[in-house]
């Protein structure tokens, strides 16, 4: 997809860039609970492996 890491620095930039000249507020749309559970599954999946 690049060519070169300047490439993919410019890229950044310009999304950056791009982002920021319109920008919108963060709206939270998951269920904090729901996230917390998930987070917990990850560590036990992850932790079972090691």
């Amino acid at each position: 997809m690049f060519g070169s890491l300047i490439e993919v620095q410019a890229a950044i930039k310009r999304f950056i860039a791009e982002s920021n000249g319109n920008p919108k507020p963060f709206v939270w749309t998951a269920d904090p609970d729901r996230i917390i559970q998930s987070a917990r599954r990850g560590d036990h999946v992850l932790g079972s492996h090691h």
